[in-house]
Protein backbone atom coordinates (compact mmCIF):
# COMPACT_ATOMS: atom_id res chain seq x y z
CA UNK A 1 0.00 0.00 0.00
CA UNK A 2 1.71 3.02 -1.11
CA UNK A 3 0.41 6.36 -0.17
CA UNK A 4 1.09 9.53 -1.80
CA UNK A 5 1.85 12.90 -0.09
CA UNK A 6 0.75 16.25 -0.42
CA UNK A 7 -2.97 15.27 -2.08
CA UNK A 8 -5.09 17.53 -0.29
CA UNK A 9 -5.39 21.30 -1.42
CA UNK A 10 -1.83 23.16 -1.89
CA UNK A 11 -2.80 26.14 0.04
CA UNK A 12 -4.90 24.47 3.21
CA UNK A 13 -1.93 21.66 3.39
CA UNK A 14 1.17 24.11 3.51
CA UNK A 15 -1.31 26.51 5.96
CA UNK A 16 -1.50 23.50 8.19
CA UNK A 17 2.49 22.13 8.42
CA UNK A 18 3.46 25.62 8.97
CA UNK A 19 0.81 26.85 11.13
CA UNK A 20 0.49 29.35 13.86
CA UNK A 21 -2.20 30.48 16.22
CA UNK A 22 -4.11 31.85 13.27
CA UNK A 23 -4.02 28.34 11.39
CA UNK A 24 -4.78 25.91 13.82
CA UNK A 25 -8.93 26.18 13.21
CA UNK A 26 -11.74 28.05 13.58
CA UNK A 27 -11.09 30.68 15.86
CA UNK A 28 -11.89 30.95 19.56
CA UNK A 29 -14.86 32.19 20.51
CA UNK A 30 -15.87 33.29 24.16
CA UNK A 31 -17.36 30.43 26.01
CA UNK A 32 -16.01 27.16 27.25
CA UNK A 33 -12.94 26.35 25.76
CA UNK A 34 -12.99 23.37 22.83
CA UNK A 35 -12.02 19.76 23.38
CA UNK A 36 -10.96 19.20 19.75
CA UNK A 37 -7.88 21.00 17.76
CA UNK A 38 -5.61 20.19 15.35
CA UNK A 39 -3.09 18.41 17.53
CA UNK A 40 -5.53 16.53 18.83
CA UNK A 41 -5.99 15.35 15.90
CA UNK A 42 -3.51 14.50 14.32
CA UNK A 43 -1.95 12.55 17.35
CA UNK A 44 -5.24 10.45 17.70
CA UNK A 45 -4.68 9.52 13.19
CA UNK A 46 -0.63 8.42 14.63
CA UNK A 47 -1.98 6.38 17.45
CA UNK A 48 -4.80 4.81 14.80
CA UNK A 49 -1.60 4.29 12.37
CA UNK A 50 0.82 2.80 14.67
CA UNK A 51 -1.83 0.08 16.47
CA UNK A 52 -3.86 -0.66 13.00
CA UNK A 53 -1.89 -0.08 10.34
CA UNK A 54 -2.92 3.02 7.19
CA UNK A 55 -5.22 0.79 5.90
CA UNK A 56 -7.62 1.68 9.19
CA UNK A 57 -6.71 5.00 8.95
CA UNK A 58 -9.77 7.31 8.58
CA UNK A 59 -11.72 10.73 9.20
CA UNK A 60 -14.04 8.26 10.76
CA UNK A 61 -11.79 6.10 12.56
CA UNK A 62 -10.81 9.43 14.21
CA UNK A 63 -13.52 10.51 14.87
CA UNK A 64 -14.53 7.56 16.74
CA UNK A 65 -11.65 7.49 19.06
CA UNK A 66 -12.39 11.08 20.01
CA UNK A 67 -16.11 10.46 20.37
CA UNK A 68 -16.85 12.81 17.76
CA UNK A 69 -18.32 12.61 14.04
CA UNK A 70 -16.07 12.21 10.58
CA UNK A 71 -17.93 16.13 10.03
CA UNK A 72 -16.81 17.57 13.20
CA UNK A 73 -12.95 16.62 12.15
CA UNK A 74 -13.43 18.72 8.87
CA UNK A 75 -13.77 21.97 10.78
CA UNK A 76 -10.21 21.31 11.50
CA UNK A 77 -8.81 19.01 9.31
CA UNK A 78 -10.06 19.24 5.54
CA UNK A 79 -9.65 15.30 4.77
CA UNK A 80 -7.97 12.35 5.00
CA UNK A 81 -5.23 13.58 2.75
CA UNK A 82 -4.25 16.62 4.50
CA UNK A 83 -4.16 14.51 7.80
CA UNK A 84 -1.91 12.21 6.71
CA UNK A 85 0.63 14.95 6.20
CA UNK A 86 0.18 16.37 9.26
CA UNK A 87 1.03 13.33 11.07
CA UNK A 88 4.31 12.14 8.72
CA UNK A 89 5.28 15.48 9.78
CA UNK A 90 4.42 15.51 13.16
CA UNK A 91 5.76 12.16 13.75
CA UNK A 92 9.17 13.23 12.63
CA UNK A 93 9.49 15.54 15.82
CA UNK A 94 10.36 12.02 17.55
CA UNK A 95 14.10 11.96 15.46
CA UNK A 96 16.99 14.18 17.32
CA UNK A 97 18.38 16.84 15.52
CA UNK A 98 21.71 16.96 17.56
CA UNK A 99 24.04 14.74 17.37
CA UNK A 100 27.54 15.09 18.59
CA UNK A 101 30.22 15.52 16.27
CA UNK A 102 33.52 16.34 17.89
CA UNK A 103 34.21 12.46 17.82
CA UNK A 104 34.06 12.80 13.56
CA UNK A 105 31.40 12.91 11.16
CA UNK A 106 30.96 9.00 11.25
CA UNK A 107 30.08 7.94 14.88
CA UNK A 108 27.69 10.91 14.49
CA UNK A 109 26.31 9.92 10.84
CA UNK A 110 25.57 6.22 12.35
CA UNK A 111 23.97 7.39 15.54
CA UNK A 112 21.92 9.40 13.10
CA UNK A 113 21.10 6.28 11.03
CA UNK A 114 20.74 4.02 13.91
CA UNK A 115 17.94 6.28 15.41
CA UNK A 116 16.08 6.29 12.04
CA UNK A 117 15.94 2.64 11.45
CA UNK A 118 14.68 2.31 14.98
CA UNK A 119 11.89 5.05 14.41
CA UNK A 120 10.72 2.92 11.03
CA UNK A 121 10.50 0.13 13.14
CA UNK A 122 8.46 2.12 15.50
CA UNK A 123 6.01 3.33 13.09
CA UNK A 124 5.82 1.16 9.83
CA UNK A 125 3.11 3.19 8.57
CA UNK A 126 5.63 5.76 7.54
CA UNK A 127 7.24 3.65 5.58
CA UNK A 128 4.18 3.68 3.18
CA UNK A 129 4.30 7.56 2.63
CA UNK A 130 5.79 7.84 -0.63
CA UNK A 131 8.76 10.19 -0.82
CA UNK A 132 8.11 10.77 -4.52
CA UNK A 133 6.35 14.06 -3.60
CA UNK A 134 7.86 14.99 0.33
CA UNK A 135 5.44 16.39 2.42
CA UNK A 136 7.14 19.60 2.76
CA UNK A 137 6.63 20.39 6.79
CA UNK A 138 9.21 21.76 8.83
CA UNK A 139 10.08 18.82 10.73
CA UNK A 140 10.86 17.12 7.40
CA UNK A 141 13.00 19.76 6.75
CA UNK A 142 14.88 20.13 10.54
CA UNK A 143 15.88 16.27 9.64
CA UNK A 144 17.45 17.15 6.33
CA UNK A 145 18.90 19.98 8.19
CA UNK A 146 20.52 17.55 10.77
CA UNK A 147 21.91 15.25 8.44
CA UNK A 148 23.44 18.23 6.35
CA UNK A 149 25.25 19.42 9.22
CA UNK A 150 26.87 15.83 10.15
CA UNK A 151 28.15 15.31 6.48
CA UNK A 152 29.51 19.38 6.18
CA UNK A 153 32.27 17.94 8.68
CA UNK A 154 33.21 15.65 5.68
CA UNK A 155 34.70 17.98 3.19
CA UNK A 156 32.80 16.87 0.65
CA UNK A 157 31.43 19.20 -2.19
CA UNK A 158 27.99 19.93 -1.91
CA UNK A 159 26.46 17.95 -4.96
CA UNK A 160 28.39 14.82 -3.56
CA UNK A 161 26.59 15.54 -0.35
CA UNK A 162 23.23 16.49 -1.95
CA UNK A 163 23.60 12.31 -3.93
CA UNK A 164 25.24 11.05 -0.55
CA UNK A 165 22.05 11.85 1.64
CA UNK A 166 19.53 10.35 -1.14
CA UNK A 167 21.64 7.63 -0.76
CA UNK A 168 21.79 7.35 2.82
CA UNK A 169 17.58 7.98 2.80
CA UNK A 170 16.72 5.22 0.34
CA UNK A 171 19.24 3.06 2.17
CA UNK A 172 18.27 3.36 5.76
CA UNK A 173 14.14 2.92 4.61
CA UNK A 174 14.61 0.31 2.56
CA UNK A 175 16.06 -1.48 4.79
CA UNK A 176 13.91 -0.75 7.77
CA UNK A 177 10.94 -1.79 5.40
CA UNK A 178 12.59 -5.10 4.53
CA UNK A 179 12.29 -6.02 8.23
CA UNK A 180 8.81 -4.76 8.63
CA UNK A 181 7.55 -6.72 6.47
CA UNK A 182 9.37 -9.49 8.14
CA UNK A 183 8.00 -8.38 11.55
CA UNK A 184 4.19 -8.03 9.88
CA UNK A 185 4.35 -11.51 7.51
CA UNK A 186 3.64 -13.84 10.74
CA UNK A 187 1.00 -11.50 12.08
CA UNK A 188 -0.62 -10.94 8.48
CA UNK A 189 -0.27 -14.56 7.37
CA UNK A 190 -0.65 -16.63 10.83
CA UNK A 191 2.36 -18.20 9.80
CA UNK A 192 5.66 -17.84 11.51
CA UNK A 193 8.84 -17.49 9.39
CA UNK A 194 10.13 -20.25 11.14
CA UNK A 195 7.29 -22.59 9.97
CA UNK A 196 7.03 -20.92 6.45
CA UNK A 197 10.25 -21.76 5.66
CA UNK A 198 10.78 -25.49 6.95
CA UNK A 199 7.52 -26.49 4.61
CA UNK A 200 9.09 -24.76 1.68
CA UNK A 201 12.44 -25.89 2.10
CA UNK A 202 11.50 -29.72 2.77
CA UNK A 203 9.60 -29.30 -1.27
CA UNK A 204 12.38 -27.63 -2.59
CA UNK A 205 14.58 -30.87 -0.79
CA UNK A 206 11.46 -32.99 -3.11
CA UNK A 207 11.23 -30.97 -6.26
CA UNK A 208 14.76 -30.12 -6.52
CA UNK A 209 16.63 -32.57 -5.69
CA UNK A 210 19.76 -31.31 -8.05
CA UNK A 211 19.78 -27.80 -6.64
CA UNK A 212 23.23 -27.66 -5.51
CA UNK A 213 24.41 -29.07 -9.05
CA UNK A 214 22.55 -26.08 -10.61
CA UNK A 215 23.36 -23.61 -8.56
CA UNK A 216 26.48 -23.93 -7.25
CA UNK A 217 27.85 -20.96 -6.08
CA UNK A 218 24.81 -19.74 -3.98
CA UNK A 219 24.92 -23.50 -2.69
CA UNK A 220 28.48 -22.81 -1.52
CA UNK A 221 27.70 -19.54 0.07
CA UNK A 222 24.46 -20.35 1.98
CA UNK A 223 26.88 -23.05 3.29
CA UNK A 224 28.96 -21.31 4.74
CA UNK A 225 27.71 -18.18 5.42
CA UNK A 226 25.03 -19.82 7.32
CA UNK A 227 27.50 -21.93 9.88
CA UNK A 228 28.46 -18.24 10.29
CA UNK A 229 24.90 -17.06 11.28
CA UNK A 230 24.46 -19.46 14.05
CA UNK A 231 26.86 -17.98 16.01
CA UNK A 232 25.31 -14.73 15.79
CA UNK A 233 23.86 -13.64 18.82
CA UNK A 234 19.72 -14.17 19.09
CA UNK A 235 16.74 -12.20 20.42
CA UNK A 236 13.13 -12.39 20.10
CA UNK A 237 13.14 -11.32 16.48
CA UNK A 238 12.94 -13.67 13.66
CA UNK A 239 15.34 -15.48 12.06
CA UNK A 240 14.47 -12.99 8.95
CA UNK A 241 14.34 -9.89 10.68
CA UNK A 242 17.49 -10.71 12.33
CA UNK A 243 19.23 -10.86 8.96
CA UNK A 244 17.46 -7.58 7.14
CA UNK A 245 19.26 -5.84 11.00
CA UNK A 246 22.44 -7.39 9.74
CA UNK A 247 22.39 -6.50 6.52
CA UNK A 248 22.03 -2.98 7.27
CA UNK A 249 24.50 -3.16 9.55
CA UNK A 250 26.84 -4.19 7.05
CA UNK A 251 25.42 -2.09 4.48
CA UNK A 252 25.73 1.17 6.42
CA UNK A 253 29.46 0.52 7.17
CA UNK A 254 30.24 -0.57 3.42
CA UNK A 255 28.29 3.33 2.33
CA UNK A 256 30.36 5.33 5.44
CA UNK A 257 33.92 3.44 4.31
CA UNK A 258 32.67 5.18 0.41
CA UNK A 259 31.93 8.32 1.62
CA UNK A 260 35.21 7.98 4.02
CA UNK A 261 37.24 7.80 0.91
CA UNK A 262 35.58 10.32 -1.20
CA UNK A 263 35.73 12.92 1.72
CA UNK A 264 40.15 11.91 2.11
CA UNK A 265 39.91 12.05 -2.06
CA UNK A 266 38.37 15.50 -2.03
CA UNK A 267 40.64 16.88 1.14
CA UNK A 268 44.00 15.64 -0.18
CA UNK A 269 43.78 15.49 -4.14
CA UNK A 270 44.33 12.07 -4.28
CA UNK A 271 42.73 9.35 -5.36
CA UNK A 272 43.58 5.69 -3.41
CA UNK A 273 42.43 3.29 -6.37
CA UNK A 274 42.93 -0.51 -7.67
CA UNK A 275 44.74 -1.78 -10.64
CA UNK A 276 42.60 -2.58 -13.58
CA UNK A 277 40.28 -0.12 -13.06
CA UNK A 278 39.45 3.92 -14.89
CA UNK A 279 40.65 6.10 -12.41
CA UNK A 280 38.47 9.28 -12.60
CA UNK A 281 39.50 12.93 -11.13
CA UNK A 282 36.41 14.97 -9.63
CA UNK A 283 35.24 17.90 -12.66
CA UNK A 284 37.60 20.71 -12.91
CA UNK A 285 41.00 18.31 -11.73
CA UNK A 286 43.40 16.26 -13.93
CA UNK A 287 45.69 13.27 -12.81
CA UNK A 288 48.75 15.26 -12.45
CA UNK A 289 51.02 11.85 -11.58
CA UNK A 290 50.58 7.89 -10.11
CA UNK A 291 52.69 6.73 -7.66
CA UNK A 292 53.01 2.92 -7.04
CA UNK A 293 53.81 0.98 -4.18
CA UNK A 294 53.63 -2.30 -2.81
CA UNK A 295 52.43 -1.00 0.66
CA UNK A 296 49.30 1.11 -0.97
CA UNK A 297 49.66 0.51 -4.28
CA UNK A 298 48.38 2.84 -6.89
CA UNK A 299 47.67 6.73 -5.98
CA UNK A 300 46.62 9.34 -8.37
CA UNK A 301 47.54 12.39 -7.58
CA UNK A 302 44.51 15.31 -9.09
CA UNK A 303 45.28 18.68 -9.42
CA UNK A 304 42.64 21.80 -10.20
CA UNK A 305 42.92 22.64 -13.95
CA UNK A 306 44.21 25.92 -13.09
CA UNK A 307 47.41 24.36 -11.71
CA UNK A 308 48.79 22.89 -14.79
CA UNK A 309 52.11 23.90 -16.11
CA UNK A 310 54.02 22.90 -19.34
CA UNK A 311 56.53 20.52 -16.69
CA UNK A 312 52.87 18.08 -16.38
CA UNK A 313 53.13 17.38 -20.25
CA UNK A 314 49.16 17.71 -20.51
CA UNK A 315 47.85 20.57 -21.41
CA UNK A 316 45.47 21.65 -24.17
CA UNK A 317 46.35 21.09 -27.91
CA UNK A 318 43.19 20.70 -29.58
CA UNK A 319 39.74 19.60 -28.72
CA UNK A 320 39.67 15.67 -28.57
CA UNK A 321 40.44 12.77 -26.57
CA UNK A 322 44.50 12.25 -25.69
CA UNK A 323 46.59 9.36 -23.86
CA UNK A 324 49.47 9.90 -21.70
CA UNK A 325 50.94 7.45 -19.93
CA UNK A 326 47.40 5.56 -19.65
CA UNK A 327 46.20 9.16 -19.21
CA UNK A 328 42.48 9.68 -21.26
CA UNK A 329 41.86 13.18 -21.08
CA UNK A 330 39.13 15.25 -22.84
CA UNK A 331 39.88 18.65 -23.64
CA UNK A 332 37.02 20.96 -25.21
CA UNK A 333 37.15 24.33 -25.81
CA UNK A 334 40.94 24.57 -23.56
CA UNK A 335 40.24 23.20 -20.67
CA UNK A 336 39.45 19.50 -19.40
CA UNK A 337 36.13 18.41 -18.78
CA UNK A 338 36.96 15.16 -17.25
CA UNK A 339 39.83 11.80 -17.25
CA UNK A 340 39.94 9.05 -16.96
CA UNK A 341 43.55 7.13 -15.69
CA UNK A 342 43.59 3.27 -16.69
CA UNK A 343 46.77 2.16 -14.63
CA UNK A 344 49.62 1.72 -16.70
CA UNK A 345 51.64 -1.38 -17.10
CA UNK A 346 54.87 -1.60 -14.35
CA UNK A 347 58.40 -1.27 -16.22
CA UNK A 348 56.51 0.45 -19.37
CA UNK A 349 59.08 3.16 -20.82
CA UNK A 350 57.28 4.21 -23.81
CA UNK A 351 54.61 7.16 -23.48
CA UNK A 352 52.09 8.05 -26.20
CA UNK A 353 49.82 10.83 -26.73
CA UNK A 354 47.85 10.34 -29.31
CA UNK A 355 44.29 12.09 -29.93
CA UNK A 356 41.82 8.64 -30.12
CA UNK A 357 39.84 10.52 -32.87
CA UNK A 358 42.82 9.97 -35.33
CA UNK A 359 44.85 7.42 -34.29
CA UNK A 360 47.94 9.30 -34.23
CA UNK A 361 50.68 8.73 -31.86
CA UNK A 362 53.57 10.14 -31.03
CA UNK A 363 55.94 7.74 -28.96
CA UNK A 364 59.74 8.70 -26.95
CA UNK A 365 61.85 6.25 -25.60
CA UNK A 366 62.33 6.74 -21.74
CA UNK A 367 66.08 7.34 -22.28
CA UNK A 368 65.19 11.12 -23.44
CA UNK A 369 62.88 13.46 -22.33
CA UNK A 370 58.71 13.32 -23.68
CA UNK A 371 58.03 15.64 -26.51
CA UNK A 372 55.69 18.17 -24.89
CA UNK A 373 52.24 19.41 -26.52
CA UNK A 374 52.13 22.81 -27.83
CA UNK A 375 50.57 24.76 -25.34
CA UNK A 376 47.33 26.22 -25.84
CA UNK A 377 46.65 30.14 -25.26
CA UNK A 378 46.41 30.05 -21.39
CA UNK A 379 43.45 33.15 -22.15
CA UNK A 380 41.50 30.51 -23.79
CA UNK A 381 40.78 28.43 -20.59
CA UNK A 382 37.81 28.93 -18.66
CA UNK A 383 39.43 28.81 -15.64
CA UNK A 384 36.02 30.14 -14.00
CA UNK A 385 33.79 26.68 -15.09
CA UNK A 386 32.07 25.67 -11.68
CA UNK A 387 33.27 22.62 -10.03
CA UNK A 388 31.04 19.43 -9.98
CA UNK A 389 31.34 15.40 -9.89
CA UNK A 390 32.99 13.44 -12.89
Amino acid sequence: MVIFAGQGDARRSMSLLWRTAASGGPAPKPGPKPGLDVETIVATGIAVADEEGMAALSMRAVGTRLGRTAMALYTYVPSKNELVDLMHDRVLAELPTQYDISAGWRPALTAWADDAWAFYLDHPWVLQVSQARPVLGPNEYARLETVVRILGATGLEPLRVRRVISVLFQFVRGMALVATEHRQAASETGVPDEQWWAQRSALMTEFAPDFTERYPALAALESTASLAAMTEAGDAASHMEREAREAYRVGLDLILDGVEAAARADSDGTLHVSAGTPWRCRRGRVIRHVLHTEAIGFEAECIPISHLRPETFIDAISDGDYRFWGLRLCWLEGRAEWCEMHPPILGESRCSISPSTTGATANQSAAGPPRRPALADPASRNESSPLGSA
